[in-house]
């Protein structure tokens, strides 16, 4: 059988386990009501906990950003140096919440990447949740610390390994 064959008999299989994914084409702004495909839906799978994605203070805010400072910031922060707006963000935040420094990530999958490999190391030990998010589980894997998961909400069975451990730094991971 040729290669396509079997991609072609996998994806038909896919569609008959109701598997197949094929994005959705969103022609509204992000809101509790989207429109999506040409329907008007209610969005619950929004990551705008705080509905600022279409709220009218952001958007003016970023307009005046897009005017000051242009589009993207030409390469990573390293690279083509850190923006004074990101600094002065990263000030005021530190100041809101009360702390010396605040960091900010270009994305919560950053975040959660960059923390776990920076603070697991060799002969620590990581244990996440099965079901956690693929940045959780990324940052465990390659953080150098032994890796394990626990099956979801099962406490017991999280007890379970970490009297097994002689591990030494334990971090318990879930979302």
């Amino acid at each position: 059988m040729s290669f396509q064959k079997s991609l072609e008999q996998k994806l038909e299989q896919q569609q008959l386990n109701k598997l197949y994914r094929q994005r959705k084409t969103v022609s509204s702004p992000q809101q509790p009501d989207i429109v999506v495909d040409g329907k008007s839906l209610i969005n619950f799978c929004s990551n705008d906990y705080l509905g600022l994605a279409n709220n009218p203070e952001v958007l003016q805010a970023a307009e005046q950003g897009l005017h000051k400072y242009g589009i993207g910031s030409g390469a990573s922060h390293l690279v083509s140096g850190h923006s004074r707006a990101h600094h002065e963000l990263e000030e005021a935040l530190a100041e809101f919440t009360g702390r010396d420094r605040v960091l900010l990530f270009s994305s919560g999958y950053m975040a959660n990447y960059g923390v776990l490999t920076t603070l697991a190391k060799a002969g620590d030990q990581v244990l996440e949740d099965r079901l956690n998010h693929a940045s959780l589980i990324d940052g465990g894997l390659h953080s150098g610390a032994r890796f394990a998961r626990y099956q979801h909400l099962d406490i017991q069975g999280l007890e379970t390994k970490l009297q097994a451990t002689d591990a030494g730094q334990n971090f318990i991971v879930t979302d």
